[in-house]
């Protein structure tokens, strides 16, 4: 039924394709580059279709890294050893070691000749608490007391796993993101919709809490783009917008979609909360 309504309004079929920077997206790309350069644990946490994981990967794609991303799809279930097998199959050719400690070994020195690795673990609000703890012991082998650890590891998640384990959280920054601004989502309803939306339906939808989340946010779009077809209307006015959001004119609609948490400190890289521990 998507394709039918963009192909009927001559959209592609993906119109939200491609990549279009946010305050949050400037602020992951600071993060990532750092956590990259300082061999640093970092937490990013948004809601679920707050674009966190695209612009992470932009991030990545950026610098020259080796990222270690293991496959274990049930990530409540991802324990150290899928860690440790993903880092031997992913940067050699070997095959992981049986025994624990000769893992270990194996890790080590695979990690020590790479070239810049990474470790990625997506949806990694889901990891066990020891898992956690296992990836602190992992950053830490052959460190002896140095400052730096052994790999950089980047957690994507809804929230902060790392709360939950003082000793890892203590050692991790944590990014929350803030969601799209409104100047964020009519710019990107603009670029998407063009003279298919009026200007006063762009305001509307760009002053709504709910279109904050880009997910959120083709809902939203796909819900007018439907009406409007269904009505016969070749542009999507303030009238369809109202009645797709659910609101009266000149209401706004309370927003059902969560805050960033309070009481982490917020610094230099913007709105978004940030929070560090040396």
């Amino acid at each position: 039924m998507r394709h039918l309504i963009y192909d009927h309004f001559g959209l592609p079929a993906d119109p939200w394709a491609g990549h279009r920077e946010t305050a949050d997206s400037r602020r992951i790309q600071t993060v990532v580059a750092g956590a990259l350069a300082g061999g640093d644990m970092v937490s990013i946490v948004g809601e679920r279709g707050s674009g966190k994981t695209h612009a992470i990967w932009r991030a990545i794609h950026g610098v020259d890294c080796q990222v270690i991303e293991p496959m274990r799809l049930d990530r409540d279930k991802l324990h150290i050893g899928d860690i440790q097998t993903a880092i031997v199959t992913q940067l050699s050719d070997e095959r992981p070691r049986h025994s624990a400690e000769a893992r270990a070994g194996q890790t080590r020195r695979l990690l020590k000749a790479a070239s810049k690795p990474v470790l990625l673990i997506d949806d990694a609000h889901l990891l066990h608490h020891q898992t956690l703890r296992a990836i602190k012991r992992l950053r830490e082998l052959g460190a002896r007391g140095r400052r730096r650890a052994l790999l950089p590891v980047i957690l994507i998640g809804q929230h902060d796993p790392t709360a939950r384990v003082a000793e890892v959280g203590l050692r991790t920054d944590t990014l929350s993101l803030a969601g799209l601004t409104p100047d964020e989502v009519a710019s990107a309803v603009g670029d998407v919709l063009a003279a298919l939306i009026s200007r006063t339906a762009n305001q509307r939808i760009a002053a709504h809490p709910a279109a904050r989340n880009w997910l959120d946010l083709q809902a939203i779009i796909h819900d007018c783009l439907a009406a409007a077809m269904t009505r016969g209307m070749t542009v999507v006015d303030e009238t369809i917008v109202n009645d797709c959001l659910g609101v009266a004119s000149g209401a706004v609609k309370p927003s059902a979609t969560k805050q960033p948490r309070p009481g982490q400190v917020a610094n230099a890289l913007g709105k978004s909360e940030v929070r560090h521990v040396a």
